[in-house]
């Protein structure tokens, strides 16, 4: 069963792009062929399938600010994540969710 996610402009994303993931804010979403738009911490402009998108965070950024500002934004929630990472034990979360699958 897939979960197909809502995007809508300004909401941050996790996205998989050449084998590593990203973060990036959605600034446009095509709902005739459900393709997002994103553009990630180097400013960059993407177009993505919804597939494509791993997570959506709960946080959003305004799209009309600076592309510099936006920038900054993702880079700041890009380093709280990897802040907190080595207090995240992921085996024991890893065993806690494939409870909920086992049974």
């Amino acid at each position: 069963m897939t979960v197909q996610l809502s995007y809508s402009v300004g909401d941050v994303v996790e996205f998989a792009d050449k084998a590593k993931f990203h973060l990036g804010v959605v600034v446009a979403v095509d709902e005739k062929t459900s393709k997002i738009r994103v553009v990630n911490v180097s400013g960059r402009e993407l177009v993505l399938p919804p597939k494509q998108i791993m997570h959506k965070l709960g946080a959003r950024i305004a799209t009309q600010l600076p592309l510099s500002n936006i920038q900054n934004e993702l880079l700041s929630i890009d380093s709280r994540a990897t802040q907190v990472m080595p207090q995240c034990d992921v085996e024991a979360l890893w065993q806690l969710v494939g409870q909920d699958y086992d049974e």
